[in-house]
C-alpha cells in the first residue's frame, strides 16, 4: 500500500518482476494510478485511500509525488515539511476511501504472504482498519523518524504484537549523517530468517 506508479520507490516490484508474484496494489493519487495501471499489469490495482468508514477525503499535492495526501492526517512535522502551503494548496482531489480489510475482501484476498505498508506517517491509522482475520506472514512497515513520532511507532508495535507478530529486524535507509527511514519487518508466529523463507517457499523452481 502506497504503490505510487508501481516502480518508483516500490518495495514489491522485484517480487512480481523477478519471482512472478501476484498481488494487490493500493494508491490514492489518481495521477500516479494512471501510470500504475500501465506499469503493473499482473497486479490488482485499487485507486483508493483507506479510512475507518466509506467516505470521500480531500487530498492535496505535497512537495513530492510520494507526499500526496491529507495534511490534517499527517504529523505536524511531516505537514510542515512536505505541505508548507497546505492552507493554499496548488491542487486538491476528492479521493474515495474505505477500511482496508473491506477493500481486500472485496477483491478476494484470503491470505497475504508479504504486506508492504508505506504511507508517509499514516501507517498506524491504516493498521486500525485492517481485518486481522486475513493472515499475513510478513509485514514491512515504514517508520520515518524525521516525520513520525515515538508514540506512533510504539502504537504500531503494540497493535502488531497484539495480533501475534514479532519484529524481525529494522531495515535502515540512511544518509552520511542520519537515518532517513526505517522499514520494520513484522513476522507472524516467531522470528525466522525471512530471506531464506521467501526464497524457499515462493521462488520459482529451477
Amino acid at each position: 500500500m502506497g504503490a505510487l506508479d508501481g516502480i518508483y520507490l516500490s518495495n514489491t516490484f522485484a517480487f512480481e518482476d523477478k519471482l512472478g508474484w501476484s498481488g494487490v496494489l493500493l494508491e490514492a493519487n489518481p495521477r500516479a494510478c494512471r501510470t500504475l495501471f500501465r506499469n503493473r499489469p499482473r497486479a490488482i490495482k485499487l485507486c483508493t485511500a483507506v479510512s475507518m468508514n466509506h467516505s470521500w477525503l480531500t487530498f492535496q499535492d505535497g512537495l513530492y509525488v510520494s507526499t500526496f495526501g491529507d495534511p490534517t492526517q499527517f504529523s505536524d512535522t511531516f505537514a510542515k515539511r512536505f505541505h508548507p502551503n497546505r492552507s493554499r494548496p496548488r491542487q486538491q482531489f476528492e479521493v474515495p476511501s474505505a477500511p482496508l480489510g473491506q477493500l481486500l475482501r472485496a477483491v478476494g484476498v484470503s491470505h497475504i504472504d508479504l504486506f508492504s505498508l508505506d504511507v508517509e506517517g499514516s501507517e498506524y491509522r491504516v493498521l486500525q482498519t485492517f481485518d486481522w482475520r486475513i493472515p499475513v506472514r510478513v509485514w514491512c512497515v515504514e517508520w520515518n523518524p524525521e516525520v513520525g513520532d515515538l508514540q506512533t511507532n510504539a502504537s504500531i508495535a503494540a497493535i502488531m504484537r497484539r495480533h501475534g507478530y514479532e519484529r524481525h529486524r529494522w531495515a535502515h535507509e540512511t544518509t552520511a549523517t542520519r537515518p532517513l527511514s526505517q522499514n520494520q519487518l513484522w513476522v507472524w508466529g516467531g522470528v525466522w530468517n525471512v530471506s531464506t523463507v521467501v526464497w524457499q517457499q515462493w521462488a520459482p523452481n529451477s
